[in-house]
């Protein structure tokens, strides 16, 4: 028994320094207000998945330049408006899945940061074009840690628009 509680003792400290150790890398697309007109804001963005037709990945895209990545969704769900994007205080308080976009000429950027086990966030860079103010096009992808490129791809994954309120609240105290 005793050799138990000073093993779990031991694991429990050895993944508290690993915690400690993470440093997140920073965001290289500074929050900017999106005044350009391009792209519908009263809503979300759903794209569906080439692996899982019967779900989407939803987008939230904010004017004050703010994203957020809702994770997938039942596509019936989306087609019936049945969709809750109602966020947990929890979502608030971590990184994951928040981030920042931009839109030059019909270009749009997202980067965000994207949950790891290690309770450390790797930064997901996406690229794409609109093609109309209610449907935009992400063309290339790119994950990094530390600085250092995981894993990059060209994609085609069309991102639709669905009108939706209230939108969750974008105010968050870790993108100035």
């Amino acid at each position: 028994m005793k050799i138990l509680l000073i093993t779990s003792i031991l694991v429990f400290n050895h993944a508290c320094n690993k915690i400690t150790e993470c440093k997140d890398d920073e965001l290289t697309i500074t929050r900017t207000e999106n005044k350009t007109g391009k792209i519908k804001l009263n809503g979300y963005y759903y794209s569906v998945f080439s692996f899982d037709t019967s779900s989407a990945e939803v987008y939230l895209l904010y004017q004050n330049g703010i994203f957020f990545d809702a994770n997938s969704k039942d596509l019936d769900d989306i087609k019936n408006n049945n969709v809750d994007l109602n966020l947990p205080d929890l979502a608030y308080q971590y990184k994951g899945f928040w981030g920042t976009y931009k839109i030059n000429g019909n270009n749009i950027e997202i980067e965000y940061w994207l949950p790891q086990a290690n309770h450390c966030v790797k930064l997901s860079y996406n690229k794409g074009i609109i093609l109309n103010d209610t449907t935009f096009k992400i063309t290339y992808k790119k994950f990094s840690y530390k600085g250092e490129t995981d894993y990059e791809e060209s994609v085609n994954e069309i991102f639709y628009f669905k009108q939706y309120s209230p939108k969750p609240d974008s105010t968050i105290s870790f993108i100035p």
